[in-house]
């Protein structure tokens, strides 16, 4: 899930653009706490069992549960923090 939020910034901004995203605005940071965040979130609602991956109304259940919780998450912990967010302008 990080590489896939580090490989998002290079497609989105190139290469110059994802090494001040990445490294001056520690855009790294800011990626390995929404991925533990998201992991987390689908620990918790059970998506790693193989039992809930055959029920797919249930895994599509527990799937929008746990992204819903790791948005409001995401929201929480960058809402104290501006200038953590991805899209805020730097001073």
């Amino acid at each position: 899930m990080f590489a896939i939020i580090v490989g998002a910034v290079f497609l989105r901004v190139g290469l110059d653009g994802a090494d001040y995203e990445l490294v001056d605005r520690h855009g790294y940071l800011k990626a390995a706490f929404a991925a533990v965040l998201c992991l987390t979130a689908f620990y918790l609602f059970d998506l790693y069992d193989f039992a809930v991956m055959q029920d797919r109304p249930a895994l599509l259940l527990r799937l929008v549960q746990a992204l819903g919780l790791a948005w409001i998450g995401l929201a929480l912990g960058f809402m104290p923090f501006p200038p953590c967010a991805w899209g805020a302008a730097s001073p």
